[in-house]
């Protein structure tokens, strides 16, 4: 079962090979996009929305598009959702600590295939979100609209945990 569920790096595709290096080396980099609201003729900072991003060693920025559909829901795109989802986490409490946004600012993150379907989705992010100080409110979750078969009871946890959900795209 290890063997299927955890292919070695000879049997995985190229671009897991690749995403397991960036993850390894620090080469994964999370890019927030800002969400505003206009606010008479100015713009408010309202949240972010995460965006990963891999780096190769010479410096190529690989867009998710490019990634992300050899991934399916393996161990190296539950690492990958895990590691953009804490930095997420700790920049938003950064910007906050800061003063750089509103204690209202919100926090948008992709939750892909592996990780919506993981039990234990909202024990961790329960964690995260504590261990950094943010309040639940402030991570809005995003399930793209391609999952299918969603456990009612990963959602419910979620909501119980409470943070917001959301359809992706």
């Amino acid at each position: 079962t290890m063997k299927r569920e955890q292919p070695s790096s000879r049997d995985a595709s190229p671009t897991v090979r690749l995403v397991d290096d960036a993850l390894d080396n620090g080469n994964v980099e999370v890019m927030f996009q800002p969400v505003v609201r206009h606010e008479g003729a100015r713009l408010v900072a309202v949240g972010a929305e995460a965006l990963v991003r891999l780096r190769t060693a010479d410096g190529v920025v690989i867009s998710p598009g490019d990634f992300l559909p050899a991934l399916g829901s393996g161990p190296t795109a539950r690492a990958l959702d895990a590691s953009a989802r804490r930095h997420s986490i700790e920049q938003v409490a950064a910007w906050r600590s800061s003063g750089s946004v509103p204690s209202t600012c919100r926090m948008a993150v992709n939750a892909g295939v592996a990780s919506i379907l993981d039990p234990t989705l909202a024990d961790t992010l329960a964690t995260e979100l504590d261990r950094c100080g943010v309040d639940p409110s402030s991570l809005l979750v995003e399930i793209p609209e391609t999952v299918e078969n969603v456990d009612a009871c990963v959602i419910e946890s979620l909501r119980g945990a409470g943070v917001l959900l959301a359809i992706d795209d």
